[in-house]
């Protein structure tokens, strides 16, 4: 959509619809002058934006999924390796007496 913005810059629409929003009294400056087209452009940057987030986001989801994983892997591997240190102990406890 942010690459559509120079072509409806340069259409007829673009000036025609390019009308303001507020209302200046005669000779007293009004500062609050916004046009449609910068709202528009400041909602594409709002969504951009909130992408970027979402994105950042899944990426944390997943490394945390990733980590949890890795833990749950790590202590099942743990868990399994009690009997054989029980053993290996026992073993070498034999050959030692």
């Amino acid at each position: 959509m942010r690459a559509d913005l120079p072509k409806l810059m340069n259409s007829n629409a673009y000036h025609t619809s390019r009308r303001t929003l507020g209302v200046c009294s005669a000779g007293e400056p009004n500062f609050f002058v916004v046009s449609v087209v910068d709202i528009l452009e400041l909602l594409i940057t709002l969504k951009l934006q909130l992408n970027n987030l979402c994105l950042m986001s899944q990426m944390f989801l997943r490394l945390m999924m990733f980590l949890h994983r890795g833990n749950m892997i790590l202590k099942s591997a743990l868990y399994n390796l009690q009997p054989l240190s029980s053993l290996a102990f026992h073993f070498m406890h034999k050959v030692l007496l």
